[in-house]
């Protein structure tokens, strides 16, 4: 067994074509891709030993991707996520008609400019879009109706909240738990809870947690598409606050500037994949993304 490194230096075109609550994207995007794959065996008549095998799985590379992404990915399926699983077991399967078994790991998919804005002007849309369709199908119509009683509501600015249990109506001094189910890895997250002791936890979905206070609380929320993940924003928050760079709501909702990603392409840089020097934001041997 032995390992072969490769990437994809000029980006690979394909088609994001799939439905989402009624939500249709059908858009050109392009990425750029680096992996690694754990040969495990190969076809002695066809290649003389291992160096021929590593050079041809780096110069078929790019054409396997391709054809994975173009022909054998499944229809109405999003390819732009980071599906790495998927892209894997094409991309071994595809492997076997070069007369090559192994077992191939991806470590690295980056859209380029072009193409990550595209999506981000699609997401956008669709993240409304998609909540206005729920409503009219009548998916929320079912919001237990309010009690009286000294209880006070929690309300939501999103479809894709909900308090454990269905429950919107609250005691002061109840303990309340929202949880935000569309979560997206590339997406930053900014939530406004009009509440005295908010804690958040970050998973597959994110968790709001606080004690009801004599008023109604509403929850709204920003989200910003390829942004910084929440729970990295908030820390930097923090600590802009400790050095006076920013403030703190009434409701302990931490605001300030949230910096972008920082554009660095002028420094050389030594490229972890395959070792070679670079002065662009991709390798220009592997494909391999700038990681520093």
């Amino acid at each position: 067994m032995f390992e072969v490194k490769f990437g994809t230096p000029k980006p690979i075109l394909f088609r994001e074509c799939f439905e989402m609550n009624g939500f249709y994207c059908d858009l050109d995007l392009a990425a750029r891709f680096a992996g690694r794959c754990e040969v495990l065996e190969y076809d002695g008549t066809r290649y003389e030993d291992e160096k021929a095998v590593d050079a041809a799985i780096k110069s078929n590379a790019t054409q396997i991707i391709e054809k994975c992404y173009n022909e054998d990915w499944p229809e109405g399926t999003p390819k732009a996520w980071n599906n790495f699983p998927e892209i894997e077991e094409y991309f071994d399967k595809e492997l076997g008609n070069y007369g090559i078994k192994g077992h191939t790991v991806f470590f690295s998919k980056n859209l380029t400019p072009d193409s990550e804005e595209l999506l981000k002007e699609w997401r956008d849309k669709a993240i409304y879009k998609s909540a206005d369709i729920l409503w009219d199908r009548g998916k929320f119509d079912n919001v237990m109706p309010g009690s009286g009683n000294g209880r006070f509501q929690v309300k939501f600015s999103s479809p894709f909240m909900h308090a454990k249990g269905g429950q919107v109506f609250y005691a002061p001094g109840e303990a309340v738990e929202v949880e935000y189910t569309a979560v997206a890895s590339d997406t930053s997250y900014t939530f406004n809870v009009n509440a005295p002791d908010v804690k958040y936890e970050y998973g597959s979905t994110i968790k709001i947690n606080f004690t009801m206070p004599e008023h109604e609380v509403m929850i709204s929320m920003g989200i910003t598409p390829y942004g910084p993940p929440l729970d990295l924003q908030e820390k930097s928050l923090k600590m802009w606050i400790e050095k006076n760079m920013g403030t703190c709501g009434s409701g302990k909702i931490i605001t300030g500037n949230i910096h972008g990603n920082i554009d660095i392409t002028a420094a050389e840089w030594i490229c972890p994949n395959c070792k070679a020097k670079n002065n662009g934001k991709f390798c220009s041997d592997c494909g391999t993304a700038r990681t520093n």
